[in-house]
């Protein structure tokens, strides 16, 4: 196998949703936004890879989404990529283009509904606390220890012993 195709079946396993993200957008939107599922599809479906069991968008949640697609677009590296992921998602949960460039931002709007501003909150937070799970992950407490994972390493922890570890929210592993 040549570096070039290396690297190109590795990027296709890289998540593009970072998975703490994955976590926190799982609690708010989990049986709300979206019917019940569990963790590692709900995690797979925001990466865009195939789940055992489809996950369906609950009717008149299509505002909702918009804007939970707008957040984490943004949090994605690069724009394109961020791009390319919104459409693809967008598709999966039968939302057009026009219908999210219109309301995309629309919970945002003055004179929104409580609900759709308490939702906004539940999602910036969730971003918020991604970031900030990321950043301890980045400068650990204990540098100099090897006692913690990076949290990107738990993915496959996670898929191997299923909805239990998925629903470990800090992230941190002891070795």
């Amino acid at each position: 196998m040549n570096r070039a195709s290396l690297q190109q079946e590795t990027i296709a396993w890289m998540d593009t949703v970072d998975l703490a993200l994955c976590l926190f957008i799982y609690e708010v939107c989990n049986d709300y936004q979206f019917e019940y599922c569990p963790g590692s599809d709900f995690m797979n479906f925001l990466n865009l890879i195939p789940t055992g069991r489809a996950v369906i968008v609950r009717p008149k949640e299509n505002l909702r989404i918009c804007y939970m697609v707008f957040s984490i677009a943004r949090t994605i590296r690069s724009r394109e990529r961020g791009k390319l992921w919104s459409e693809e998602f967008l598709k999966r949960c039968g939302i057009s283009k026009s219908y999210y460039d219109k309301h995309c931002s629309a919970v945002c709007n003055k004179g929104t509904t409580k609900e759709n501003q308490d939702f906004r909150k539940s999602v910036d937070k969730a971003v918020e606390n991604a970031r900030r799970l990321n950043s301890i992950h980045s400068n650990p407490p204990f540098p100099h220890s090897d006692r913690y994972l990076p949290i990107t390493a738990m993915r496959y922890t996670i898929h191997s012993q299923g909805y239990g570890a998925f629903s470990c929210m800090l992230g941190i592993e002891e070795r």
